[in-house]
Protein backbone atom coordinates (compact mmCIF):
# COMPACT_ATOMS: atom_id res chain seq x y z
CA UNK A 1 0.00 0.00 0.00
CA UNK A 2 1.33 3.45 -0.96
CA UNK A 3 1.11 6.11 1.79
CA UNK A 4 -1.20 9.04 1.03
CA UNK A 5 1.71 11.45 1.54
CA UNK A 6 3.51 9.98 -1.48
CA UNK A 7 0.38 10.30 -3.61
CA UNK A 8 -0.07 13.95 -2.57
CA UNK A 9 3.59 14.71 -3.28
CA UNK A 10 3.32 12.99 -6.67
CA UNK A 11 0.22 14.97 -7.63
CA UNK A 12 1.91 18.20 -6.53
CA UNK A 13 5.03 17.38 -8.56
CA UNK A 14 2.91 16.62 -11.64
CA UNK A 15 1.04 19.92 -11.20
CA UNK A 16 4.32 21.86 -11.00
CA UNK A 17 5.69 20.12 -14.10
CA UNK A 18 2.45 20.78 -16.00
CA UNK A 19 2.48 24.47 -15.02
CA UNK A 20 6.11 24.81 -16.11
CA UNK A 21 5.40 23.18 -19.47
CA UNK A 22 2.26 25.30 -20.01
CA UNK A 23 4.11 28.52 -19.07
CA UNK A 24 7.02 27.67 -21.39
CA UNK A 25 4.64 26.88 -24.27
CA UNK A 26 2.76 30.13 -23.66
CA UNK A 27 5.96 32.17 -23.73
CA UNK A 28 7.08 30.44 -26.93
CA UNK A 29 3.71 31.21 -28.50
CA UNK A 30 3.96 34.86 -27.47
CA UNK A 31 7.44 35.14 -28.96
CA UNK A 32 6.20 33.80 -32.28
CA UNK A 33 2.95 35.78 -32.42
CA UNK A 34 4.08 39.16 -31.03
CA UNK A 35 4.80 41.87 -33.59
CA UNK A 36 8.08 43.76 -33.52
CA UNK A 37 7.92 46.12 -30.59
CA UNK A 38 10.10 49.09 -29.83
CA UNK A 39 10.25 50.62 -26.40
CA UNK A 40 11.21 54.12 -25.46
CA UNK A 41 12.17 55.49 -22.07
CA UNK A 42 10.19 58.61 -21.22
CA UNK A 43 11.49 61.05 -18.62
CA UNK A 44 10.39 64.30 -17.02
CA UNK A 45 11.98 66.36 -14.25
CA UNK A 46 8.87 65.95 -12.05
CA UNK A 47 8.43 62.22 -12.70
CA UNK A 48 9.54 60.78 -9.34
CA UNK A 49 8.28 57.44 -8.13
CA UNK A 50 5.33 57.02 -10.46
CA UNK A 51 3.05 54.84 -8.39
CA UNK A 52 -0.12 54.52 -10.40
CA UNK A 53 -1.49 55.42 -13.81
CA UNK A 54 -4.89 55.61 -15.43
CA UNK A 55 -5.70 55.94 -19.10
CA UNK A 56 -8.21 58.12 -20.93
CA UNK A 57 -8.66 56.32 -24.23
CA UNK A 58 -11.15 58.93 -25.43
CA UNK A 59 -8.49 61.66 -25.18
CA UNK A 60 -5.32 59.57 -25.68
CA UNK A 61 -3.74 60.65 -22.41
CA UNK A 62 -2.47 58.84 -19.35
CA UNK A 63 -2.56 60.41 -15.88
CA UNK A 64 0.35 59.51 -13.58
CA UNK A 65 0.55 60.00 -9.82
CA UNK A 66 4.08 61.07 -8.95
CA UNK A 67 5.85 61.69 -5.65
CA UNK A 68 9.42 61.33 -4.44
CA UNK A 69 8.72 59.02 -1.46
CA UNK A 70 12.38 59.05 -0.43
CA UNK A 71 11.99 62.72 0.47
CA UNK A 72 8.54 62.79 2.01
CA UNK A 73 8.73 66.51 2.78
CA UNK A 74 8.43 67.23 -0.95
CA UNK A 75 5.03 67.63 -2.57
CA UNK A 76 3.73 65.31 -5.24
CA UNK A 77 1.90 66.05 -8.48
CA UNK A 78 -0.17 64.58 -11.25
CA UNK A 79 1.50 64.31 -14.63
CA UNK A 80 -0.06 63.67 -18.01
CA UNK A 81 1.39 61.62 -20.85
CA UNK A 82 0.05 62.36 -24.31
CA UNK A 83 0.10 58.89 -25.88
CA UNK A 84 0.12 60.30 -29.42
CA UNK A 85 3.26 62.43 -28.95
CA UNK A 86 4.87 60.86 -25.82
CA UNK A 87 5.01 64.35 -24.29
CA UNK A 88 4.81 64.43 -20.48
CA UNK A 89 3.66 67.54 -18.64
CA UNK A 90 3.10 68.32 -14.97
CA UNK A 91 -0.54 69.31 -14.73
CA UNK A 92 -1.06 72.74 -13.22
CA UNK A 93 -3.37 72.67 -10.21
CA UNK A 94 -3.90 74.13 -6.79
CA UNK A 95 -2.72 70.96 -5.11
CA UNK A 96 -3.71 70.44 -1.48
CA UNK A 97 -1.09 71.02 1.21
CA UNK A 98 0.88 67.83 1.93
CA UNK A 99 -0.16 66.22 -1.35
CA UNK A 100 1.48 62.79 -1.57
CA UNK A 101 -0.34 60.97 -4.39
CA UNK A 102 -0.45 57.21 -4.57
CA UNK A 103 -3.39 55.42 -6.24
CA UNK A 104 -5.35 57.15 -8.97
CA UNK A 105 -8.66 56.45 -10.74
CA UNK A 106 -10.45 58.21 -13.56
CA UNK A 107 -14.16 58.72 -14.16
CA UNK A 108 -15.16 59.99 -17.59
CA UNK A 109 -18.64 61.18 -18.51
CA UNK A 110 -18.91 60.76 -22.28
CA UNK A 111 -22.12 62.79 -22.50
CA UNK A 112 -20.65 65.95 -20.95
CA UNK A 113 -17.05 65.12 -21.99
CA UNK A 114 -15.79 65.66 -18.44
CA UNK A 115 -13.03 63.80 -16.62
CA UNK A 116 -12.72 63.49 -12.85
CA UNK A 117 -9.67 62.09 -11.07
CA UNK A 118 -9.78 60.47 -7.64
CA UNK A 119 -6.34 60.38 -6.04
CA UNK A 120 -5.28 58.65 -2.82
CA UNK A 121 -2.98 60.95 -0.83
CA UNK A 122 -0.99 59.83 2.20
CA UNK A 123 -0.74 62.61 4.75
CA UNK A 124 1.90 61.13 7.01
CA UNK A 125 5.59 60.27 7.07
CA UNK A 126 5.02 56.51 6.97
CA UNK A 127 2.50 54.70 4.84
CA UNK A 128 1.40 52.38 7.64
CA UNK A 129 -0.24 54.81 10.09
CA UNK A 130 -4.01 54.43 10.19
CA UNK A 131 -6.34 57.31 9.47
CA UNK A 132 -3.86 59.61 7.72
CA UNK A 133 -5.16 59.34 4.19
CA UNK A 134 -7.42 61.36 1.97
CA UNK A 135 -9.03 61.05 -1.43
CA UNK A 136 -8.39 64.19 -3.45
CA UNK A 137 -10.90 64.90 -6.22
CA UNK A 138 -9.88 66.86 -9.32
CA UNK A 139 -11.66 67.85 -12.50
CA UNK A 140 -9.50 67.79 -15.63
CA UNK A 141 -9.90 70.61 -18.15
CA UNK A 142 -9.12 69.17 -21.59
CA UNK A 143 -8.66 72.56 -23.23
CA UNK A 144 -6.22 74.12 -20.75
CA UNK A 145 -4.62 70.79 -19.73
CA UNK A 146 -5.03 71.63 -16.06
CA UNK A 147 -6.63 70.24 -12.92
CA UNK A 148 -9.13 71.96 -10.66
CA UNK A 149 -9.19 70.68 -7.09
CA UNK A 150 -12.84 69.93 -6.25
CA UNK A 151 -12.71 68.52 -2.74
CA UNK A 152 -10.86 66.47 -0.14
CA UNK A 153 -12.60 63.36 1.15
CA UNK A 154 -11.56 62.14 4.60
CA UNK A 155 -13.27 59.57 6.79
CA UNK A 156 -12.21 57.42 9.73
CA UNK A 157 -13.05 54.26 7.78
CA UNK A 158 -10.42 55.08 5.15
CA UNK A 159 -7.45 53.40 6.83
CA UNK A 160 -5.69 51.42 4.10
CA UNK A 161 -6.62 52.83 0.71
CA UNK A 162 -4.88 51.60 -2.40
CA UNK A 163 -4.70 48.06 -1.03
CA UNK A 164 -1.98 48.55 1.55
Amino acid sequence: MIPIGFIGAGVLLLAVIFQFMFFTATLKSLEQDAPEMTCQRLTHSDLYGPEDMTMSTSHNVMFISSHNRREFSTEGAILMLNTDTNEIIKLPAEYPVKFHPHGISLFEDEVSDTSRLFVISHLMETLHDDGNHSIEVFDFDHESKSLRHVETLVHESVVHPNGE
